[in-house]
């Protein structure tokens, strides 16, 4: 059941980065409250249906082959647009340009033909005061013809210590470790992947884009998108593919930076596989997943009334 005073928003096509962006930097919105749960968005696109080319074009860029079927990832690209602008409304009272995606949990259900006709719903949901900030949680499920075919819970935070007394994190949040790799597999991560994984997302984050800007938000310098090097990680994992359905759990710990060597390292377990990535020599994992096959009656999001 949706609660009566959820905000719903429809949409005939993706919401445009730009003003996205210009509500983030211009826009006014609500004052937050300490220890108040945010407020709750439902956005639905109906007939939603992915560019074949731009499909074609991230598989390349993140070394996937292109069967003419939506890469596990993908789904989130496709509507990362509407998540930031949930959360972009003046009733969202957290600047989400500040916000790090902390966690993405996936089933995918079946293949997804990149022709397919999609019902997409997006509910900005759970909040969570944590020592490190705000984390709240956004779901995501795709239908085609009125069937579940893909499903996500993405967690967000928004750090800071104002936002009041903090309580339990999710259990979801921790991934067994690597504890000792039967595989191992490196990449470069090239110096113009930000701009071309942002030509392809549409998703122009200052900290993906520029060094400058990426120095002057704390890092120490510019770094490549998260769900990309998720996606390469993905690439190496034999687990993720049909048959159906599987389960991908990520925890994002740390920055992959341009121009860096990323190592992944992975095990099996219980029939899939477990995996960490490295960036350089930093020995702190920047990512930690977990693919795992699961029942066909497995569910993350419960259905909407």
């Amino acid at each position: 059941m949706v609660p009566s005073d959820t905000i719903k928003l429809e949409y005939a096509e993706p919401p445009g980065f730009l003003a996205i962006y210009r509500r983030l930097l211009f826009g006014r919105r609500a004052s937050y409250a300490p220890n108040r749960d945010l407020p709750r968005f439902q956005a639905t696109w109906s007939g939603a249906r992915a560019d074949a080319a731009k499909v074609e074009a991230y598989c390349a860029a993140c070394s996937l082959e292109y069967d003419g079927h939506y890469p596990i990832l993908y789904p989130h690209i496709l509507t990362s647009a509407i998540h930031l602008d949930m959360m972009s409304k003046p009733a969202f009272p957290l600047s989400p340009m500040g916000a790090v995606h902390a966690r993405n949990h996936i089933i995918q259900h079946a293949p997804i033909p990149v022709e397919a006709t999609l019902e997409v719903t997006c509910e900005l949901t759970t909040t969570r005061v944590l020592k490190q900030g705000v984390e709240f949680e956004v779901t995501t499920v795709l239908e085609t013809e009125g069937v579940r075919c893909w499903e996500s819970i993405s967690a967000y935070l928004v750090r800071g210590k104002k936002y009041g007394d903090p309580g339990e994190g999710s259990e979801r949040a921790e991934l067994p470790e690597v504890a000792e790799a039967a595989q191992e597999d490196s990449w470069p991560v090239p110096k113009d992947m930000g701009w071309r994984y942002a030509k392809i997302t549409g998703d122009f984050n200052p900290i993906h884009v520029s060094r400058v800007l990426a120095r002057v938000m704390g890092f120490q310098r510019d770094l490549i998108h998260g769900m990309w090097s998720a996606a390469r990680c993905v690439g190496h994992t034999p687990a993720v593919s049909p048959p159906y359905p599987v389960q991908l759990d990520l925890v994002f710990k740390g920055p992959v930076y341009m121009e860096s060597t990323a190592t992944m390292k992975a095990t099996g377990q219980d029939g899939g596989t477990l995996f960490e990535l490295y960036c350089d020599d930093n020995p702190r994992p920047c990512i930690r997943g977990q693919v795992t096959p699961i029942a066909a009656a497995t569910r993350l999001v419960a259905d909407s009334a």
